[in-house]
């Protein structure tokens, strides 16, 4: 008995020692294995932070779902509303501001309703768990979870409750990819956190547990019993508890976001402007951009036959300068080659595109849209051989105006402009126009310079062509919102040669020989020229109306030629549809018309005085003064016969602002056909008042008045004009 005795005290000594030599070596292995917790978790979100892009209406353009952290929709602790996080606390650690980290009655437990149903009822993990879980992610077994534990705890040492709460709520993955509270709420109710119901809190709460399982979406019966047990646990809700499927379903109506995505756009943007701000607003807008790559997407599609591989196109509102959309699309969108390129930027050939800016060129040394130009064939030397020089149609026209050739884009007359103008004049006016890609000498591009063939990209062309839209003054657009809208402004052209170009893009009888009618007749009126470089491989639509410029470009990266697709007929439907988005909640009004452009009526084949009886081939033309054909008859001078008042305008009626000094209430009166030293004398009710020049500044005051101008030249009456009734109130 003694020995037996003392055998099984051995043994239960050595039990003993047994076991307190485990405790010790997995005590000591797991202080080894611990892994040293962060001092601030603040520190997680600046190794990851970023600054964060929103569109023009405060929509975020940079979120994305798929990196490992929320960088971009965070939110502070006292902004989450205080039943959401009574909610989220309660669903998953209702102890968390009583325990150092781990929770051993939760525990306990859980342990029991496993072992009781034999599977896995109910977990026991705290906030605190759960974070260390997000920062170091292992794999799900009982040695991870036993150091999960102890890591919480030091966590808890080391950093408050208060800054664990806030980063979980901004962590938690939800579905979809989505992570933290704030992208929970948009994803699934489309709502920032304010305006949510407690209902659906207890839904955003409830998903916690298993987020790809229990959505709105997805498993309404699971949700449900999930949000119910909540809301009996928070004693609160009581209309929750009677909620079926049915109203349930009724009560949530999730509307799936769609998160709009500017990778070029943003990129160009890292580039160019450098900032250290968390926060800019940009001047893109998002829900345009996504409209406009739909139908980008789905015009290249209809093309994919005729092998066109990618397309970009950039819309701008030009009177302010502002970028309004930026898109790149291509066939093959499971691929970087095509899609990482950005094509707004890309060098290309702009084709016929330079066209209007020769022809500006020619206005500017005094030629007119009535001047003629010979369109027959041309033969150039190049190098050892010849080319020659035709029409897209292969017609030649004979003699035909500058309004006729720039209209229809012909092409020999454009060479010819540019022998007469010449080619270093034009490359300097280009330059001038932000131009850049001159990288060989003049005469390299000989004829082929007044078809395009130099480069630049879109971004360069669509700003280029602002200057004609914004009456001459060329501008770099701006792509944030609180940069100056005059940067880099320069008058390139004068006001009445932009207008002239713009009118003569925008007359559809005027490119009838070509294009005849069709896709380029816009409803409204909307100057429009189009660009095929040689292949093609390149096809460009430039248009703009009374305050929107839209530039299309498509073509193939790899310099793959398409096959039939022209600017016509491949990126012009998509402008054409993107002026029907940009104007669908407003009326467009017709192009600015310089009022110092002066009429006239020609003979619409040669340009000059229609001759006596001609009544089927004339039309009018706009002059810009001093260019105009002389057709005065019995000595009367030119400027008499245009003599009329432009403004003020029959029935005009204007109000007088109460919060203005009255003295710096003014209109311009203005005339046309007048000289600059001719003498006007303005004859408003019994008042008279002289001027030199087409405008005098009449000071504002009530009443109905008539206006009437008379013309002196040297001072004899040469003209007057007809009364003129306006109101004042």
């Amino acid at each position: 008995m003694k020995v037996g005795s003392a055998v099984r005290c051995l043994l239960g000594g050595s039990s003993v020692i047994g076991c307190l030599v485990g405790v010790v070596a997995l005590s000591g292995y797991t202080l080894y294995t611990l892994q040293a917790g962060p001092n601030t978790l603040a520190q997680i979100a600046i190794q990851t932070e970023r600054t964060k892009f929103i569109d023009r209406h405060g929509e975020p353009l940079n979120s994305t779902f798929l990196n490992a952290w929320n960088v971009t929709d965070q939110v502070r602790l006292h902004e989450v509303p205080e039943f959401l996080v009574q909610a989220v606390v309660t669903a998953e650690d209702k102890r968390f501001f009583h325990h150092g980290g781990q929770d051993w009655l939760a525990r306990v437990a859980a342990l029991y309703e496993n072992l009781r149903h034999w599977s896995k009822i109910r977990g026991a993990s705290t906030i605190s768990e759960q974070v260390i879980r997000m920062i170091r992610p292992r794999p799900r077994t009982v040695w991870t979870r036993w150091l999960e534990g102890w890591e919480a705890v030091r966590l808890e040492q080391q950093v408050s409750k208060h800054e664990i709460l806030e980063f979980y709520l901004n962590q938690v993955p939800y579905a979809s990819n989505r992570r933290g509270i704030v992208q929970a709420a948009q994803h699934h109710f489309s709502r920032d956190l304010q305006s949510l119901s407690e209902l659906e809190m207890l839904m955003l709460a409830a998903m916690i547990r298993a987020p790809s399982r229990l959505t709105p979406s997805n498993d309404k019966d699971d949700l449900l019993r999930a949000v119910r047990q909540l809301s009996l646990r928070l004693e609160c809700c009581e209309e929750v508890l009677s909620l079926d499927e049915t109203n349930f379903s009724l009560t949530d109506a999730p509307r799936a976001t769609v998160t709009v995505e500017a990778p070029h756009f943003l990129r160009y943007i890292a580039k160019t402007i450098q900032t250290k701000r968390t926060q800019i607003t940009t001047t893109l807008d998002g829900h345009l951009q996504l409209e406009l790559e739909h139908v980008l997407r789905a015009r290249l599609e209809e093309l994919k036959s005729q092998n066109v591989g990618t397309a970009s196109l950039l819309a701008a509102d030009y009177t302010t300068g502002e970028v309004l959309a930026w898109v790149v699309v291509s066939e093959n969108v499971d691929t970087n080659r095509d899609t990482y390129y950005d094509a707004v930027l890309l060098p290309r050939q702009p084709g016929s595109t330079l066209k209007p800016f020769l022809y500006a060129l020619a206005l500017e040394a005094g030629w007119t849209a009535a001047t003629t130009i010979e369109d027959r064939p041309l033969v150039e030397k190049v190098e050892t051989g010849l080319h020659h020089y035709k029409n897209f149609s292969h017609h030649f026209y004979g003699e035909v105006t500058l309004r006729t050739a720039l209209g229809n884009s012909l092409n020999t007359p454009a060479v010819r402009t540019l022998r007469a103008i010449g080619s270093e004049n034009f490359v300097q006016k280009l330059k001038r126009l932000g131009f850049q890609h001159f990288d060989k000498p003049v005469s390299h591009y000989g004829g082929g310079l007044a078809l395009g063939n130099v480069e630049t990209n879109l971004l360069g062309l669509v700003e280029a062509y602002g200057a004609l839209a914004n009456q001459g003054i060329y501008r770099k657009f701006k792509v944030l919102a609180d940069h100056p809208t005059d940067a880099y402004a320069e008058q390139v052209f004068s006001a009445e040669i932009a207008s002239l170009i713009s009118n003569i893009l925008s007359d559809t009888s005027a490119r009838s020989l070509e294009f005849g009618n069709g896709v380029l007749d816009f409803p409204n009126q909307t100057a429009i020229k189009t660009g095929t470089s040689s292949g093609p491989r390149d096809t460009w639509t430039i248009a703009y109306d009374d305050k929107f410029i839209v530039g299309a470009w498509m073509g193939n990266l790899d310099n793959r030629r398409m096959r039939h697709v022209t600017g016509s007929t491949g990126p012009a439907l998509a402008v054409r549809t993107a002026f029907d988005l940009l104007n669908q909640n407003r009326e467009p009004s017709n192009l600015w018309l310089s009022p110092n452009l002066v009429v006239h009526e020609i003979c619409a084949d040669s340009g000059v005085k229609p001759e006596e009886g001609n009544i089927y081939n004339k039309r009018e033309e706009y002059f810009i003064r001093g260019t105009e054909p002389k057709f005065a008859n019995s000595g009367e001078s030119t400027a008499a016969q245009d003599f009329r008042i432009v403004i003020p305008t029959p029935e005009l009626t204007l109000a007088i602002d109460p919060r203005v000094p009255a003295e710096y209430q003014k209109l311009e009166f203005l005339v046309s056909g007048v000289n600059a030293r001719d003498r006007i004398v303005w004859q408003i009710d019994n008042d008279r008042y002289e001027s030199t020049g087409s405008s005098f500044l009449w000071t504002l005051t009530t009443g109905t008045h008539e206006v009437a101008a008379e013309l002196y030249q040297s001072d004899k009456l040469v003209a007057r004009t007809e009364a003129v009734e306006i109101v004042v109130r």
